[in-house]
Order: C-alpha cells, then sequence, then structure tokens
C-alpha cells in the first residue's frame, strides 16, 4: 500500500471539497471606521476616521478625575481604546450605574444592565449621567442639527428610562451635519 504524505491528503481533501475554509464574518462596524485620541484646538477629542475625514466624537474637558490620575488625555486614550475593543456593540450605548458609580457603558445584550467589564468610562458621582452623555455626545459641534431630518435618531430610552446611544447612528448624522456646513454657501 502507498502511503500518503499530509500535503497531497489535505491538497486533496480540498480539491474534492471535503474541508472547507471559512473566514469569520466582519462585524457590523468593521470597516467604518478607528476610534482614536487626538488634539483638536488645545483639547483631547475622541476620533473615529471616516473614509473622507477623521471626525471628532467626543470632546474631553472635565478634570473631575485628574487628581485620581485620569487627566484627559489619559481618558481619551482609554475611551478611544475601548470604543475599538466594543466596536460592535456601539450601537447600544447606554448611561447607567455601576457599583454605585454613574457609567456610560455598552452592555451584551440591548436593553439589558450592564457589568463592570462594560463600562466605557465612569462619570463623577452625583452628576446626571443623562446631561453628560447628551454634551459628550455633542451634535451640535458641527452645525445646527435642527436643520436636518435624520431618518435615524441616536438617542432613545429604554424601559427603566435609561438614555441609549446608537453610536453609529450618531457618526452617521455628524457626517451629514459636516457635508452640509461644507456645501453651503458662504
Amino acid at each position: 500500500m502507498k502511503h500518503r504524505q499530509p500535503c497531497q491528503i489535505l491538497a486533496m481533501l480540498f480539491l474534492t471539497g471535503a474541508v472547507t475554509f471559512s473566514l469569520p464574518e466582519p462585524s457590523k462596524s468593521a470597516g467604518k471606521g478607528l476610534f482614536f485620541c487626538g488634539q483638536l484646538q488645545g483639547k483631547w477629542n475622541t476620533f473615529v476616521k471616516r473614509p473622507k475625514r477623521n471626525i471628532a466624537i467626543i470632546e474631553w474637558t472635565s478634570n473631575d478625575f485628574a487628581e485620581s490620575g485620569w487627566d484627559n488625555r489619559k481618558r481619551c486614550i482609554t475611551v478611544s481604546d475601548r470604543f475599538n475593543q466594543y466596536a460592535p456593540l456601539l450601537t447600544n450605548v447606554k448611561t447607567s450605574n455601576v457599583n454605585g458609580y454613574p457609567v456610560i457603558c455598552v452592555p451584551k445584550v440591548k436593553g439589558g444592565s450592564c457589568a463592570k467589564n462594560e463600562v466605557l468610562f465612569t462619570l463623577k458621582t452625583g452628576v446626571n449621567s443623562e446631561e453628560v452623555a447628551q454634551k459628550l455626545f455633542n451634535m451640535n459641534r458641527y452645525g445646527n442639527p435642527s436643520k436636518f431630518r435624520f431618518t435615524d435618531q441616536p438617542f432613545s430610552y429604554d424601559s427603566e428610562g435609561e438614555l441609549n446611544i446608537n453610536v453609529e447612528t450618531f457618526i452617521n448624522n455628524l457626517e451629514e451635519i459636516i457635508e452640509a456646513s461644507e456645501n453651503e454657501p458662504r
């Protein structure tokens, strides 16, 4: 009996279709952007890289955590990295409380509560997390959003009254505002 080499066997199996290889399917947000930290007009911002431009989506201005070593630069870098880590879940960002602290987080299940390992960032105790989230995710920074009728709204509320943010929709709407403002006659 003639013994075949392992490479020959694999080649035969592949050619006959007995072995199939599959690549992982890219996540919904794959290719839609890469988050990074940088400065804009001297302030730290979380940016998303888009095909036409980089868009600043969060401006870090609070010094509430500076004494504990979390200045705006460190928060920006850390949160930008977490945005990349949780990219597939960014359609379901919400305000919540974890370990008694107000947080912005990404629960793995839409409408679910957030676990400690799903926190994007912690807010100062006693603040209104909804107000902070709406200031951070500011649609007014590039123009007047009230001029637009967006198909999808980035902000909604769940059954518990907590604010939900669809970051993907937020970015798409920001891009629409920017493009419109660039095309306005001056």
